[in-house]
């Protein structure tokens, strides 16, 4: 996948996933380089620590193909674990092209 087609299905991702983190709970975040985390959402969000649910691949996308920043890294927001499964798979695809 061409990484423009992956930061437009990413930034269609994140939209759904954008609305669900103003609600209170807990939300998904696919980072640049594979790492998924989750967080509280709503009021909290940002204002609490993130608990990594599954480790980076140790070699990350471009910045412009994440719909969104946070510091120096980039994210796409998750309205559950199966979509962040999802994104990580798309990431993994991109950063480990089949030979």
């Amino acid at each position: 996948m061409a990484l423009t087609t992956l930061a437009n299905a990413l930034a269609v991702y994140h939209a759904k996933g954008q609305h669900e983190a103003q609600k209170e709970g807990h939300i998904f975040r696919v980072w640049e380089d594979g790492e998924v985390s989750m967080t509280k959402c709503g009021v909290l969000l940002n204002q609490r620590n993130e608990h990594m649910q599954e480790a980076g691949f140790g070699k990350a996308l471009p910045l412009w193909v994440m719909p969104e920043a946070y510091g120096s890294h980039g994210f796409v927001f998750c309205i559950d674990s199966r979509q962040a499964a999802d994104i990580r798979d798309m990431i993994r695809a991109a950063l480990f092209p089949p030979a």
